[in-house]
């Protein structure tokens, strides 16, 4: 029967919830179980004195007893099986004004007028168990409308403490105050604040300060917690429940130096008690919402009336995702990637946008929140996916810069197009960050070179987090490659570079392009490989491929090796007649048909399929004997990447990146850049060779785990915890 199933008001059975004082913790717990579960049962809110002395016995079905102190309905003889009682402190093992007894006077003594025991800690239930014939944990929930995370700025730690100063079990006068006296600055209420002002204390701050001692939960801790506050709190109730600690939290001792040492931490490492705070919403979120709780009430409420059967006795959340992140000891970190590309999965593409969903996804794979701030075309996003995709009109879309740039086309200013539209398109990506960030903290930005997109990216002084940029090619060296002319570029690569020098860490996919970089513009970059992307074929080939064949393809040019490649073909065939290929892509510069003319009478053996969708490539690749990808100037290339995955041999240069994932003999082959007869020697001995098992695989490097460790270390946030106190 669902928590709020309907039922008629002469089938729902009454319960008074007996609180102590309107506003209490006791008064908010009845309030947010009448919210939800007054459609089951007729649950009636009282307080302790005039309204338990005119309180009709017969008209009460169940009575439910907060405080297990309280006596002023005993008097209305209520029968033992409709009385339950919460336990949810054990002051009357500490504090003298109840005797300071054992758990068995205290059963004797308070519990013997009850026939049903709720308790909302585990440890409370073991220390009671055998001591009540019907126990059951119970669990407070929190009302996630009000105690949410909001996103922290500056560089000062903000403690928070609540509840009220006149209670010396509390720990605020002997223990808080004179741990921060001098040294940090101490929020606390005075016992009459409302729900909302208590909320918004814990909204602003950074620490739930928990000195107390003889309590089962306390709910500021919970409450904090939801709000996405780190907790330094005593081994209080519920505190082992939600902490594991030095994680997403600390447990000291209740002293004044250990409460100050543990502060003197928080201080220095704001920044992480900060996203583990983050992390502490999303436990309380999944784990401790009055939403998911108060089922279990209702079966316990079942079970005192007899209608239902007994729950079980121990409560046991639902299986979280930050459950299972602090079992790892590990704290997600949340990414934010500011690209101008993007790919979808069944998208043809590689670059840039292949690299930022592989990564955004590695990352969203290992329980980290990945979002991705974009101006590729719409069909980019993917809703309902891991990572969140935010959509932003790119520059062309804007009325205003296509009539500018018809001005620079007419003035032949032709350096300052691609300057125009960068800049544009950076502005507008950083707006959309700038937005978001508003709302939610991020741990780490990352941009790209490639069109200064994260020219406008704030980085650590600004934001509390770094801003990585990630180096994707150098575009002029690839345009002289091609035989194109790079002195247009001048203006935009210079803003490219800018870029990198002012990034909080500048890095490169390859070893090789960190040393081109280091050495032809002085700009020293640290290495970090990509997260290698899962790649499974769908579907078999097309038909009317031939029976053997090796495969080229992606971008067709001369950087990427396709006119050396075209060229020894003739020596190929005058060794392997019999020698074929497949070539797939996208031809921009229109060369396949002269390539076609220089084959002559063996063009028929080289089957052109031109641009290909991805899912339908990666069959034709898979099926293929090798690969031959002769780049002369590379990042990583993806073609090679995805090859290797699927097993494929790759024949491919030595020294344009691509000797960073070959092996040569066990990989495939390398030959040096530019030498057409040693690339034509390397093709016809692997096609003579007998077919063997295949034993190409990519180096460990680009595991998804391994290359998501090294991205998360370039930010300073793979260690966790940096420190303990």
């Amino acid at each position: 029967m669902g928590v709020t199933q309907r039922m008629t008001d002469a089938a729902r059975p009454r319960v008074y919830l007996l609180a102590d004082r309107p506003g209490w913790a006791f008064d908010q717990s009845a309030r947010a179980l009448i919210a939800r579960l007054s459609l089951r049962f007729d649950l009636r809110l009282i307080y302790q004195g005039v309204e338990t002395r005119d309180l009709d016995p017969s008209q009460v079905d169940l009575l439910y007893v907060f405080w297990w102190g309280d006596s002023t309905y005993r008097h209305l003889g209520i029968p033992r099986e409709r009385v339950l009682k919460e336990v949810a402190s054990h002051r009357w093992a500490l504090d003298a004004r109840f005797g300071r007894i054992d758990v068995a006077s205290f059963a004797a003594r308070y519990l013997d007028d009850c026939a049903t025991v709720v308790t909302p800690s585990l440890r409370l239930f073991e220390l009671l168990a055998g001591h009540h014939s019907s126990l059951y944990h119970c669990p407070n929930g929190v009302e996630l409308a009000r105690f949410r995370s909001a996103p922290r700025r500056g560089h000062r730690l903000r403690i928070a403490w609540s509840g009220d100063p006149r209670d010396a079990c509390k720990g605020l006068r002997d223990v808080l105050e004179p741990a921060c006296a001098g040294h940090f600055a101490l929020e606390s209420t005075d016992g009459r604040r409302t729900h909302a002002q208590v909320a918004a204390l814990y909204a602003r701050s950074d620490v739930i300060a928990v000195a107390s001692e003889a309590e089962g939960e306390p709910l500021p801790l919970l409450e904090a917690m939801a709000s996405g506050c780190f907790p330094v709190t005593t081994d209080v109730g519920i505190a082992r429940e939600l902490i594991v600690p030095g994680v997403n939290g600390l447990i000291v001792e209740r002293t004044p130096a250990a409460f100050r040492r543990a502060f003197q931490w928080c201080d220095t490492h704001l920044a992480e008690l900060r996203r583990a705070g983050r992390q502490n919403a999303l436990l309380i979120a999944e784990e401790r919402d009055w939403d998911l709780v108060a089922a279990r009430y209702a079966d316990v409420f079942d079970a005192a009336l007899g209608r239902g059967a007994a729950p079980d006795p121990v409560w046991q959340p639902a299986r979280s995702a930050a459950r299972e992140a602090l079992a790892r000891r590990a704290v997600p970190a949340r990414f934010a990637f500011v690209t101008p590309e993007y790919t979808r999965a069944d998208t043809l593409g590689g670059g840039l946008g292949a690299y930022v969903r592989n990564a955004a996804h590695a990352l969203a794979e290992q329980g980290h929140e990945a979002e991705v701030f974009t101006t590729a075309p719409a069909p980019a996003a993917e809703p309902g996916g891991p990572v969140r995709v935010h959509r932003v009109r790119d520059a062309h879309a804007r009325r205003w810069v296509r009539v500018l740039l018809l001005v620079l086309r007419a003035l032949r200013a032709r350096r300052a197009a691609p300057v125009l539209v960068a800049a544009v398109d950076a502005w507008n990506l950083a707006r959309a960050l700038g937005a978001r960030e508003r709302r939610v903290d991020f741990d780490a930005v990352q941009s790209s070179d490639f069109c200064a997109t994260g020219l406008f990216v704030a980085g650590r002084l600004r934001r509390d987090r770094p801003h990585l940029v990630r180096a994707s090619n150098d575009d002029s060296e690839v345009a002289a490659q091609n035989g194109g002319r790079a002195g247009y570029r001048v203006w935009i690569d210079a803003l490219q570079r800018r870029c990198l020098r002012r990034a909080d860490v500048a890095y490169a996919p390859s070893r090789f392009l960190a040393s081109h970089y280091a050495e032809r513009y002085g700009i020293h970059l640290r290495v970090a490989s990509p997260p290698a992307p899962s790649v499974r074929v769908l579907g078999a080939p097309p038909d009317g491929l031939p029976k053997r064949y090796f495969v080229h393809f992606g971008q067709l040019s001369p950087v990427k090796g396709s006119a050396d490649l075209a060229a020894a073909l003739p020596l190929v065939w005058e060794q392997a007649p019999d020698f074929e290929m497949v070539w797939a892509g996208i031809d921009r510069g229109q060369l396949m048909p002269g390539w076609r003319a220089l084959w002559g009478a063996r063009r028929g053996q080289v089957h052109w399929f031109g641009e290909v969708p991805h899912a339908e490539l990666l069959p034709v690749v898979a099926q293929a004997e090798a690969a031959v990808l002769p780049s002369r100037f590379d990042n990583l290339p993806n073609s090679v990447i995805e090859c290797l995955s699927l097993g494929v041999p790759v024949i491919g240069t030595d020294g344009a990146s691509i000797d960073e994932l070959v092996t040569s003999g066990r990989d495939g082959e390398l030959v040096p850049i530019g030498d057409r007869a040693a690339l034509a020697a390397a093709i016809v001995a692997r096609w003579r060779a007998a077919p063997s098992e295949r034993r190409a695989r990519l180096p460990a490097s680009l595991d998804p785990s391994a290359a998501i460790d090294r991205l998360l270390s370039l930010a300073s946030l793979n260690v966790w915890p940096p420190l303990r106190p």
